[in-house]
């Protein structure tokens, strides 16, 4: 049996199988290339792997796996607030009442994450647990409703989404904790 030439076999592993491994085929190439470019600048937060791997994964979430309209200004987690560049920030293009941080690296963008964390006293028990802390404490996933019902069922979505994508990437987020 042959192959036929241009099928690029190791695609979702960025051509580094040893490395980047996802042998379940879940996560998705795009991630797996997220992971891989992002990784020093997750680790650079410090924390145990789990909270590595889970700001890995939000961040990409939020940033649309490093193609969203935030990632010109190196906020990957899509915060709001003001940045460490010049000029600093600017109004959210959705809703102009949103104030959007520009930062001067994606490793400012990072330490401003580990910045709020540690200024909502968040740390790292459980997956679950860090992820609820996060999305509560720090307002990620708010849809523009004031019902109590809907921004709820929505958070818990957002948390099950970041910690099921955990989950099916999880040999790749090996790849960058475990340093291979």
């Amino acid at each position: 049996m042959g192959f036929y030439s241009g099928i690029d076999f190791y695609q979702f592993v960025e051509n580094n199988p040893g490395t980047y491994t996802d042998p379940s085929g879940l996560c998705p190439a795009n991630v797996v290339s997220y992971i891989k470019d992002m990784c020093k600048y997750a680790k650079g937060i410090g924390g145990p792997d789990c909270e590595t791997k889970i700001a890995l994964i939000q961040s990409g979430f939020e940033s649309g796996w490093g193609a969203g309209p935030f990632v010109p200004d190196n906020n990957y987690f899509g915060l709001h607030g003001r940045g460490d560049k010049s000029p600093y920030s600017h109004p959210a293009k959705k809703n102009k009442n949103a104030i959007m941080p520009i930062f001067s690296s994606p490793a400012a963008g990072f330490n401003e994450y580990k910045n709020r964390l540690d200024k909502a006293d968040i740390s790292y028990r459980n997956d679950l647990q860090f992820m609820s802390d996060v999305t509560f404490k720090l307002s990620f996933a708010v849809p523009d409703s004031k019902d109590p019902a809907v921004i709820l069922k929505a958070q818990k979505k957002y948390i099950n989404d970041i910690l099921k994508m955990v989950g099916e990437c999880a040999l790749a987020l090996d790849g960058c904790t475990k340093g291979r």
